[in-house]
């Protein structure tokens, strides 16, 4: 889809992504463009300068052609105004431009923005993720798991908040957001204080600025291709802090240094073996023949053996021997490992879902109840639960809870082309019945 797509995004995952690493570039190269430097510098600082803003309008990223806007006229400020009136003249102009946007978008002046309408769901279910695990949030990367139940009907699915404000209080709470946002305020301090020193002091300082504001309406911030510009800059902060008495901080340095070089060590070591144990993983996805799918799986089992899809691939292997031996045998151990995936993360609803149907093929109608309501707690309003939720009830013969369930799910909407496919073959099975 996005290679067919007229939104470029370079090598870079989304066209979204690739325009907030056009927006940390576009500052830097307009004051070099406009600085004293030899002339080559500023021909080619010049060019990139040119293809970054056009780069920047074909990714159709409105969210960066914004802030793009902003950050352009809060440069003109910083040229035109010394530090003390910048001061006061920037928070006035920025307040009253975000009162007039409001206003305007308020009164329908301005286009509507489904994109940025399905954003604020988004933030409004991280912000309920962090109600429930305020202090040291749900984990990183573990949103995705825990939004399905804050979901309203009519967002799409999400892995990610698009924010990385509501994405650290959802994911670390109070603690890490604290820490996050202490090294970046930190950094944009340090980087500014030096601001007027340079061009490529400028440069960065507004850099940094364009980058760190994009991450509060997207998620570029987890990409690491991006995400590393965090960092280099907050090295570049404090690079230039006046010398230091190196001699008499040798020994503490020494300590810091191995402390560091220790816990990248510990959890570089870690990172690598998941990452080599998810290429395994997806390569298993890709195998047709059911023997080397589960060499591959076996193979990221050993890697990294904490990772509970592992245990999901390796229960829909073993149901698909079921469908194909007839032995009993391969149901019970696709169970025990649906199960094992559960116990690693109880937030996962497509695991519950394939449970609710071993066991409704088991015959053991209870247990799928069970499952059955197990996902529709944590997904509440996918349209395909439901819908298969009715479906169950409906081949028991309760129509109680049929009529609740189907009717539930004439309200919602699928989010996949696939969703839609699964939930008209159903209604289609519903109509036939009656």
């Amino acid at each position: 889809d996005r290679i067919s797509s007229n939104r470029v995004f370079s090598t870079f995952v989304y066209p979204n992504v690739f325009a907030s690493f056009l927006l940390f570039l576009i500052p830097l190269s307009f004051f070099y463009t406009i600085s004293k430097e030899k002339l080559p510098i500023k021909i080619t600082s010049g060019i990139v300068l040119i293809l970054a803003l056009w780069n920047m309008f074909l990714t159709g990223s409105s969210g960066g052609l914004y802030i793009l806007l902003m950050i352009l006229q809060i440069m003109l400020l910083f040229l035109l105004f010394d530090t003390k009136k910048l001061k006061v003249i920037l928070p006035i102009i920025i307040l009253l431009e975000i009162g007039f946007v409001f206003g305007c978008y308020r009164a329908e002046k301005l286009p509507k923005m489904s994109s940025f309408a399905d954003r604020v769901q988004y933030w409004n279910s991280a912000a309920a993720v962090f109600k429930e695990h305020p202090l040291l949030g749900v984990g990183a990367e573990n949103y995705k798991y825990h939004y399905t139940k804050h979901k309203l009907p009519e967002t799409m699915e999400a892995k990610h908040p698009h924010s990385i404000l509501f994405a650290a209080l959802a994911e670390t709470g109070v603690v890490g957001t604290f820490f996050l946002f202490a090294f970046l305020v930190i950094t944009a301090v340090n980087l500014f204080k030096k601001a007027r020193v340079s061009p490529e002091a400028a440069g960065i300082s507004f850099s940094f600025l364009a980058f760190l504001l994009h991450n509060f309406i997207d998620f570029n911030f987890i990409n690491p291709s991006v995400a590393l510009l965090f960092f280099i800059t907050g090295g570049l902060a404090v690079a230039d802090r006046g010398k230091r008495d190196i001699v008499s901080r040798l020994s503490l340095t020494k300590y810091r240094n191995f402390l560091i070089i220790l816990i990248l060590i510990l959890t570089g070591i870690g990172y690598i073996r998941y990452s080599f144990s998810l290429k395994a993983l997806y390569k298993s996805n890709r195998e047709r023949d059911i023997n080397n799918r589960r060499y591959d799986i076996e193979r990221a089992e050993k890697l990294y053996p904490q990772n509970f899809e592992i245990y999901e691939k390796k229960g829909d292997a073993f149901n698909f021997l079921f469908k194909i031996k007839k032995e009993a045998s391969y149901q019970r151990q696709a169970e025990v490992l649906y199960q094992q995936a559960v116990s690693l993360n109880p937030f996962y609803t497509a695991s519950y879902r394939k449970l609710a149907l071993l066991y409704e093929d088991l015959g053991d109608y209870e247990a799928a109840e069970k499952m059955y309501l197990n996902f529709l707690k944590l997904y509440p309003n996918k349209k395909q639960y439901n819908i298969e939720a009715a479906v169950f009830y409906k081949k028991r013969g309760d129509e109680a809870n049929f009529n609740y369930y189907y009717e539930k799910s004439k309200n919602l909407f699928p989010v996949t082309t696939e969703e839609q496919k699964i939930t008209q073959d159903y209604e289609k099975w519903i109509e036939s019945q009656r």
